[in-house]
């Protein structure tokens, strides 16, 4: 996470315009997809209910966010600064909204299964 947080702020200080550095390009998309993988290793080693891997396609959205991120730390260099700033806000949108998705979900499923 510190290592995003850095990229970030190299990010935010470039100038308007200018290109991003391979290497900061890297260090942001790799820095994601590392906490990324992290988060599936936890998702994947320990399950919210007791069903066994309820959660199991966050697992494989999470991990495909990760390769995606992966693809753009290795071959994104052609796309502007502000392009790939936008795919990666976009991906960790839709990672929230679908965690958000799942939980409410569990917790209107468990509500029904109480009543």
């Amino acid at each position: 996470m510190a290592a995003y947080g850095v990229a970030g702020t190299k990010v935010s200080a470039l100038a308007p315009g200018e290109a991003l550095a391979d290497e900061k390009r890297l260090l942001l998309c790799g820095a994601l997809a590392i906490v990324l993988l992290a988060v599936v290793g936890f998702k994947w080693a320990v399950p919210e209910r007791v069903e066994g891997m309820a959660r199991l396609p966050q697992v494989w959205t999470h991990l495909a966010a990760a390769l995606v991120l992966v693809a753009l730390a290795l071959w994104g260099g052609g796309l502007g600064t502000p392009l790939l700033v936008a795919v990666i806000a976009m991906i960790i949108i839709v990672l929230v909204g679908l965690d958000i998705s799942s939980r409410l979900r569990s917790r209107l499923t468990a509500q029904a299964e109480i009543i």
